[in-house]
């Protein structure tokens, strides 16, 4: 089963090409990663993806779905968790990590006793437990990371998408993160940048 489909995917900025004639099927159960130098396109794909940005040419399709207008864009969001490059754009600085947690979980109408045991096996997995009740504002920026991710996960959906810089130090939280995940069958994708810090793209 294909979930993420791009054919012939173009993207430009005014005169400037981004990205042009990508092709890329990703199915169930795959994990993958887009790795390649700043500009070479791989944040314009998955904001393309995950419906956030329009594109001049080809198409993309999240199950089938063109994501070729808003209201088909607004129709897969609900299937797609999609956490922004950047430390804290998805999250709400006087809110403390737990409360972050939960107005994402309410937004995106989590079941109470699926977030109870979701909500504890990310906050041990990402090791933010301790400081579930700290402001966002007051979090390192790590800290902020793992937050985000945490707020993406929380339904679980189908395909999840992260745009973000790899931190050196930090391969067990991720490691613990995507066993707290486990083996759900459903493809992750991850776009990296200094991906030499591990030995293999992680997501």
């Amino acid at each position: 089963m294909i979930l993420l489909e791009a054919k012939r995917f173009g993207k430009r900025y005014r005169k400037r090409v981004a990205v042009s004639n990508v092709d890329l099927e990703v199915a169930k159960g795959e994990i993958f990663g887009l790795i390649g130098p700043d500009g070479a396109g791989k944040s314009s794909l998955m904001k393309a993806a995950a419906g956030v940005l329009s594109y001049e040419e080809g198409e993309i399709r999240i199950f089938g779905v063109p994501v070729d207008s808003e209201a088909n864009a607004e129709r897969v969001k609900a299937h797609i968790g999609f956490m922004p490059q950047g430390l804290g754009l998805n999250l709400y600085p006087e809110l403390s990590v737990e409360e972050n947690i939960d107005f994402f979980a309410r937004l995106r109408e989590v079941p109470p006793a699926e977030l109870a045991r979701r909500k504890g096996r990310l906050l041990e997995a990402t090791r933010l437990a301790p400081f579930r009740q700290r402001a966002m504002k007051n979090l390192s920026g790590g800290m902020k990371q793992k937050l985000g991710l945490i707020c993406t996960l929380i339904r679980c959906p189908p395909w999840r998408a992260k745009r973000r810089r790899v931190v050196p130090g930090s391969r067990e939280a991720t490691r613990d993160t995507r066993r707290a995940e486990g083996a759900k069958g459903d493809p992750k994708g991850a776009s990296e940048r200094g991906v030499q810090s591990y030995g293999r793209p992680v997501c």
